[in-house]
């Protein structure tokens, strides 16, 4: 089967789907977010140069490989890194474990298009749970081919480390605010007593959520990441005018 009948596939289904038929067709769902990958990846044999620009995260990747501090970013032995915060270096350092070397441009360049197709899988998820499986696959190939998202995840730069924290911090308050049905969900989840947690009767969706945008607080520094997120959150639970809605995402 080609790309062009899985994807003719993908747009038949209806909406609402029972959760066999979710896991049996998960990998469809996929589609946009490899189809991305591999588009992603088509640079990495053929560019070997970095700009001025991405010379900053493969060069402290490099030097957190080799010096093993993983707690301040460095440019040389002596050298610290302050402007951002250091998790882009980890994402990078990680995958350089993986490999055995960090002196290779297209490692860095390849975590950046990790990180883009982990974008692009939430985004699709996304339109999925809000519109239909239909609009969530149309939505993660738009969202494959736009023109920032191809830029910033073929270059070893840190924003699209802070589009995938602020991604899955937005993907985690759809989960939690919307059902299968793309219906809003009760505000009040219910727990047996004997499974209580010490977030209370707050579905994991809404833990993800302020965790994600945790997250972005160490991609490009302290709040930028989190306001791009609770921004559109606090105005979307704000217009419900329902005070349960609003309780429910105030940690207190």
């Amino acid at each position: 089967m080609g790309l062009t009948q899985l994807i003719s596939t993908a747009m038949q289904a209806p909406g609402h789907q029972t959760k066999t038929q979710i896991d049996r067709e998960l990998p469809i769902i996929l589609i946009p977010a490899l189809f991305g990958l591999a588009l992603f990846c088509v640079p990495l044999p053929q560019d070997h140069i970095l700009s001025i620009h991405e010379s900053v995260l493969p060069q402290t990747a490099k030097m957190m490989f080799y010096n093993g501090d993983w707690l301040i970013p460095r440019r040389d032995s002596m050298t610290p890194w302050l402007e951002n915060p250091p998790l882009p270096q980890w994402i990078t350092v990680s995958l350089c474990n993986l490999v055995g070397t960090c002196s290779d441009a297209w490692i860095a360049r390849l975590a950046a298009a990790i990180a883009g197709a982990l974008v692009i899988l939430l985004v699709t998820l996304m339109g999925a749970r809000l519109f239909g499986r239909t609009v969530g696959i149309l939505g993660g190939l738009i969202m494959a081919t736009s023109f920032e998202v191809v830029r910033y995840a073929t270059l070893a730069e840190d924003e699209i480390f802070l589009a995938l924290t602020s991604t899955a911090a937005m993907t985690c308050f759809v989960f939690a605010q919307f059902g299968p049905s793309r219906n809003p969900v009760s505000p009040v989840t219910q727990i047996p007593a004997d499974s209580v947690r010490f977030w209370g009767v707050r579905p994991w969706a809404v833990v993800g959520l302020f965790a994600a945008a945790g997250l972005a607080n160490l991609t490009k520094g302290i709040g930028f990441g989190p306001l791009m997120v609770f921004i559109p959150v606090s105005a979307f639970i704000l217009f419900t005018g329902k005070l349960s809605v609003i309780r429910r995402y105030l940690w207190a």
